[in-house]
């Protein structure tokens, strides 16, 4: 079995890895934290690169009936033995609960017993030996990553499934410097007006479901240039990124070339224009095969706003945007996809959600649900984006025109 460690917004994470690898996770087993599917994946390091909302992945090695830590033991020792790389043996032991059920001080302290007698027995091979533990079940990427665990030891995971252990090795991790890299480094940022995530942005691109080697991908609200700076590390063939704003403009022009220089050693097949979404198609005449954007968040909310004021906003942003999607359909191929985020507000306990149904019908598009995702979705089937404490979220849906 290969298993997948979620990020901190599993519903998109799921959707996402269920695009990426083509196949309909309704039977997979897991919860918020894991996904787990019956086939072991190969190139897991290569299916991790391209992944934005995966923490880590690895195979299960060994399953047992009941905790017997005697011979949870021996497996882990069986393969931490045998790695290379090192001559220093440095090993971590995860723990985690298929089915959600909280970690309690119990097993913390039976974790810390197992990894102690793994630790003693290893040290048997005359090979000096460090085992790698946390104060919380799981073991972070950023700790295995550090302490180098998957070239010196391992990181072992264990799966409570009732009373049956499911035992399973890391075999990669999200690469956490370069995420924040391109997220922090970039020579233009422009927190006023709403960072994309790069990582949301790689699994926007992902959730469009093609082929990017052979794809023209347009953002027509391209801002800084999130989104575009990772389909072109995605290698895509071509990117046209276009804004209202001249600043974006020149931003995003300023991140690509950074880009380029410290990741992509070129610079991409790319075309920028200065111009709204809504008049686009007056200077940009080809089609494209895929449009990922985020669009108008609304103005910065300092958390006073009334409920009439959201709502007079999601007014305005759905004007806007009903113009511009009728304008951006003249512009997509017959088999395209786009998939755009869009503002949720926080209010009264919450979440207000423009009325996208009525957006994609009256534009010429249609909403396609994303079937695959654990629930909660939005009214239409679309995704959630969120982060505790904050007052706009996003709603990311896949439309496809009629």
């Amino acid at each position: 079995m290969t298993f997948f460690i979620l990020g901190h917004q599993p519903t998109i994470s799921v959707a996402e890895i269920s695009k990426v690898l083509r196949i309909n996770l309704s039977q997979a087993q897991g919860n918020e934290e894991v996904l787990m599917i019956d086939e072991d994946l190969p190139h897991l390091p290569n299916l991790q690169s391209s992944l934005g909302g995966t923490i880590k992945m690895g195979w299960t090695i060994q399953e047992m009936d009941t905790w017997d830590e005697e011979k949870l033991a021996d497996i882990i020792v069986a393969y931490a033995s045998n790695s290379f790389g090192k001559d220093k043996i440095t090993f971590g032991i995860s723990l985690y609960d298929l089915h959600g059920k909280k970690i309690y001080a119990d097993k913390m302290k039976a974790l810390e017993r197992l990894g102690l007698t793994v630790k003693k027995a290893l040290k048997e091979t005359g090979r000096p030996v460090r085992f790698v533990s946390s104060k919380e079940p799981a073991l972070s990427s950023v700790i295995v990553e550090t302490n180098h665990l998957l070239s010196s030891g391992g990181e072992f995971v264990l799966f409570l499934d009732g009373s049956r252990i499911l035992i399973g090795q890391t075999q990669s991790v999200q690469d956490f410097a370069a995420w924040s890299d391109r997220d922090y480094s970039r020579p233009a940022r422009d927190a006023k007006s709403g960072m994309l995530p790069p990582k949301l942005a790689r699994i926007m691109i992902n959730l469009a479901g093609k082929d990017l080697s052979k794809s023209t991908l347009l953002d027509p609200f391209c801002g800084s240039g999130t989104i575009l700076m990772e389909a072109a590390l995605m290698r895509c063939h071509k990117l046209i990124g276009s804004d209202i704003s001249g600043k974006a403009i020149q931003d995003t022009k300023r991140n690509i070339t950074w880009l380029s220089k410290n990741y992509l050693g070129q610079e991409p097949n790319y075309t920028l224009i200065e111009t709204s979404a809504e008049d686009l198609s007056k200077s940009f005449k080809k089609s494209v095969d895929l449009i990922v954007t985020e669009t108008y968040l609304g103005p910065p909310q300092k958390g006073r706003e009334s409920f009439s004021e959201l709502k007079q906003s999601l007014v305005e942003i759905e004007d806007m945007l009903t113009v511009s999607l009728a304008s951006l359909k003249t512009l997509m191929k017959k088999d395209g996809v786009m998939i755009l985020a869009c503002p949720v507000y926080h209010a009264r306990e919450e979440w207000m959600f423009l009325p996208l149904q009525k957006i994609a019908r009256s534009s010429g598009w249609s909403i396609r649900p994303f079937s695959d995702a654990l629930e909660p979705l939005s009214p239409c089937g679309g995704l959630v984006y969120e982060r505790p404490g904050q007052k706009v979220g996003r709603e990311i849906v896949e439309m496809r025109p009629l």
